[in-house]
């Protein structure tokens, strides 16, 4: 299992939320959440924003990333897509 997937089941879990209910919020598909904490998959950019809204966390907690260094779903959206407001 990778980090994303151990981090993304944990707060999932943090939640109470079982992957299909976690699956019907974000609006995937029932078997995606499984997909991703077995790291059979890994969720687009526009997911992960769903789910950090979801779970209350940032992108730095669902990848592992230092917390002193974190940054929001939002700053990873503008760097990754620089500020395209379409994505």
């Amino acid at each position: 299992m990778s980090s994303f997937g151990e981090n993304l089941k944990k707060y999932r879990k943090r939640s109470g939320l079982t992957q299909r209910q976690l699956a019907e919020q974000i609006g995937a598909k029932h078997n995606s959440v499984s997909n991703w904490e077995t790291g059979q998959n890994e969720p687009d950019t526009e997911t992960i924003h769903k789910l950090c809204a979801a779970l209350s966390v940032t992108a730095n907690d669902l990848f592992g990333a230092d917390s002193s260094a974190a940054i929001s779903c939002d700053d990873l959206k503008f760097a990754l897509f620089e500020g395209d407001e379409r994505v």
